[in-house]
C-alpha cells in the first residue's frame, strides 16, 4: 500500500473526496500541499525534460 493510500485512509477519506480537496496540510510533516501549484511543477518539469 502506497503512503499516499494509507494517508487518504487515516484520513478518513475516499478517493472522490480526496480529489476535491485543492489545499491541504500534510499530517506527517505539516507542509501546505497546493494540488494546482504541484500539477503545474510536475508539468512545467516534464516539457523542460524534454528539450
Amino acid at each position: 500500500m502506497s503512503s499516499i493510500t494509507y494517508n487518504n485512509q487515516r484520513l478518513g477519506l475516499n478517493k472522490s473526496e480526496w480529489l476535491t480537496i485543492r489545499e491541504w496540510d500534510c499530517p506527517n510533516c505539516q507542509a501546505h500541499l497546493d494540488r494546482n501549484t504541484n500539477a503545474a511543477r510536475n508539468i512545467l518539469a516534464s516539457r523542460l525534460a524534454t528539450l
